[in-house]
């Protein structure tokens, strides 16, 4: 299935290549390179929409900007779906201290002692 950016990349081609002998082309192709660039940069992708996008694009239509557009393919981190990544929660560790850390250790930020280590932020008491 085609990405919206995939649609847009292949309708400024389309639109390009019929308007190829105008003046204004140059200028006006200057200007869609820089919305793709940043709609690429902006928006990563996986693997395989990256290669769809990359295989898309029109060396004869894009010329010089063939590299820069390239290179403005983000990719997405594999194995990371930040949507279904739930948020760290470490309101129970003080339940796995023993009494000696929390009357001994020192907190290693240079808060308070024991559970109310870094201003109880994991999980102790506020100071």
């Amino acid at each position: 299935m085609a990405t919206p950016l995939e649609k847009q990349l292949r309708a400024a081609q389309k639109f390009f290549a019929s308007v190829r002998h105008l003046p204004s082309f140059e200028e006006a192709k200057a200007r869609q390179v820089e919305v793709l660039t940043k709609k690429m940069a902006a928006l990563p992708v996986s693997v395989e929409q990256a290669a769809a996008l990359v295989e898309v694009l029109d060396a004869s239509i894009w010329a010089g900007s063939l590299d820069e557009l390239k290179a403005s393919v983000r990719i997405e981190e594999p194995g990371v779906d930040r949507k279904n990544t739930p948020v760290q929660d470490y309101m129970a560790i003080p339940k796995y201290l023993s009494a000696g850390w929390s009357a001994e250790s020192p907190c290693p930020f240079g808060g308070i002692k024991g559970s109310n280590c870094c201003g109880g932020y994991a999980g102790g008491s506020a100071r």
